[in-house]
């Protein structure tokens, strides 16, 4: 079947994820004194421009039978469930996973699919949440020093990456509100010398923000023996 990407890309800020951005934009009128009306404007539409742009892109995959141009994520995907502590949790609706708590780990061994179901959760994040979803692709630390990895900048890039226009300085402010989803793809793609230090930034950023959910993939690992307010799926 064949999916209009364009047409749905139109329509997907919701009622709902509006309301989250009102929200957003009502607590950084508080911390910017001096924020006049075009400017309260400007953060909305920041906000509306790169869930969309982010959504369309995001939302095209390529696999090992469709290699040469990238497809829909849902005319391939298909649901997979995880497992919590003996149940079941379906993934079709990100709020089952929410759910659960604001720090997952989501764990399975190489080619099961995590990032696709990444991929979709943040998708079904923007369709059925009032919280801003962020990919963060953790592999991209493997070309920096272990000095230089810097999670909050990491999600800042997120953001940015799809066309994000908002200074540094008032998306910093704006992870206090605790209106964001962070997607984490992928912390058994980094190389062991920085992993352990990755892991241990991305723990201090979930505490000092802590209102925000966090959601990372990884194949099974000792590391996360150590996380203790993390569920494990």
């Amino acid at each position: 079947m064949e999916v209009n990407t364009t047409e749905m890309t139109t329509n997907i800020v919701t009622y709902t994820m509006k309301s989250g951005i009102n929200v957003l934009v009502s607590k950084l009128k508080e911390f910017i004194k001096d924020m006049d009306e075009k400017t309260e404007i400007n953060f909305g539409d920041a906000y509306e421009k790169y869930l969309i742009n982010a959504e369309k892109r995001i939302r095209l995959v390529k696999t090992l039978i469709y290699n040469k141009e990238p497809h829909d994520i849902y005319t391939i995907y298909e649901n997979i469930n995880v497992d919590y502590e003996g149940n079941e949790i379906s993934t079709e609706n990100v709020n089952n996973i929410l759910s659960i708590g604001h720090k997952i780990i989501i764990t399975g061994i190489a080619g099961m699919g995590k990032t696709t179901m990444l991929k979709h959760l943040f998708v079904n994040t923007i369709q059925k949440t009032s919280y801003i979803p962020v990919f963060v692709e953790l592999r991209v630390v493997n070309s920096e020093d272990v000095k230089d990895i810097n999670v909050l900048e990491l999600i800042y890039k997120g953001l940015v990456n799809y066309g994000f226009k908002v200074d540094y300085k008032y998306f910093e402010y704006s992870m206090s509100i605790g209106k964001y989803i962070i997607f984490y793809d992928g912390l058994d793609e980094v190389k062991s010398e920085k992993s352990f230090i990755l892991g241990k930034r991305i723990k201090e950023i979930s505490i000092m923000y802590s209102d925000n959910y966090y959601i990372l993939s990884s194949r099974p690992s000792d590391q996360f023996i150590g996380w203790n307010d993390f569920n494990e799926l």
